[in-house]
């Protein structure tokens, strides 16, 4: 999953950059680097994170 399709499941679900980057202890900028995909996403994350948006 790229970083832009999960920024797509994140705004559909109505659910802030900043409120994955708290429940992920990350940095909004970060977050926002890899769902920009500036920045790949560690698998051990993208597991997290969309166990998050479901």
């Amino acid at each position: 999953m790229t970083g832009k399709e999960l920024k797509m499941m994140r705004i559909g679900l109505d659910i802030k950059a900043c409120d994955i980057a708290k429940k992920l202890v990350l940095s909004k900028q970060y977050i926002s680097m890899m769902e920009n995909d500036k920045r790949p996403i560690p698998e051990h994350l993208l597991s997290k994170w969309t166990a998050l948006l479901k």
